[in-house]
């Protein structure tokens, strides 16, 4: 099996969802240029989303989530970086790649450690 090459803990979200809206889509491609993707994992250099679009590798999207817990929106810029076609849609890792404003980030990072600390099952965490 590969070397895993994540630099950050991830988190397995469960009931999470990314507001997204696609930045670099070329008009002929067939997806949505705003779509809502289920979080799977969640880490502060990325995360991963289930969606029924193919997007393109290198596609920039910008990503509005709800961190339920801190009770507020972060805003992120994000890059494809990997698709795996599945049963049904796709599985994509995105890459954060700006951060409108650094308070954001630092939102992220509080709620990532907060999900981290207080879970108490050991599999919703993925060490990398």
């Amino acid at each position: 099996m590969g070397q895993e090459r994540r630099k950050y803990i991830r988190l397995k979200v469960h009931s999470s969802v990314a507001n997204c809206r696609l930045l670099s889509i070329r008009q002929r491609d067939p997806c949505s240029t705003f779509t809502v993707w289920p979080v799977k994992d969640l880490g502060i250099g990325g995360l991963s989303v289930h969606t029924e679009d193919e997007v393109p590798l290198d596609t920039l999207a910008y990503l509005n989530m709800d961190l339920d817990i801190a009770m507020r929106t972060v805003g992120v810029l994000a890059k494809v970086i990997w698709r795996k076609a599945k049963d049904v849609g796709y599985e994509l890792g995105l890459q954060f790649c700006g951060w409108p404003k650094e308070d954001d980030r630092d939102a992220m990072a509080d709620y990532i450690e907060h999900q981290i600390s207080s879970e108490s099952d050991s599999e919703a965490i993925i060490l990398g």
